[in-house]
C-alpha cells in the first residue's frame, strides 16, 4: 500500500487512480520518528533522523543537515513538556470491562 509507493515528494503532477473522486483521502498511516546514531561503511559516526511507516524506514535527503540544526527548546518549555509527558504516562488504565462487551 503506502510503503510500496514510497514516501517522497515529486515535482511532477500525479493524477488520482481511476475511479477515485476529488477530495478523497487515500492513505492515513501512522508514522514514527526516530533519532538515529550509527557508524557508516567508512567508519564515520552519523547522526540523523528517520521515520518508520509500516515496516519501511525513510530518511529525507537533508536529514543529516536538518538533524544538526536541532537544538534544545527553551527551559520553560522543556519543563512544561516534561510535565505533560509524565502526566500522560501516569494515567491509570482501568482493566475492568465496564461496558460488558460480549466475549
Amino acid at each position: 500500500m503506502f510503503e510500496n509507493r514510497g514516501v517522497k515528494s515529486s515535482t511532477r503532477v500525479e493524477m488520482a487512480p481511476p475511479g477515485v473522486t476529488n477530495n478523497t483521502v487515500l492513505d492515513l498511516i501512522p508514522m514514527t520518528q526516530f533519532a538515529l546514531r550509527y557508524v557508516d561503511g567508512e567508519g564515520k559516526l552519523k547522526t540523523t533522523t528517520i521515520v518508520q511507516v509500516g515496516d519501511q524506514f525513510y530518511e529525507p535527503r537533508n536529514a543529516e543537515a536538518w538533524t544538526k540544526e536541532l537544538g534544545p527548546v527553551n527551559d520553560w518549555l522543556r519543563k512544561l513538556l516534561v510535565a505533560q509527558v509524565a502526566a500522560k504516562k501516569s494515567v491509570a488504565v482501568d482493566s475492568v470491562d465496564v461496558v460488558g462487551a460480549p466475549a
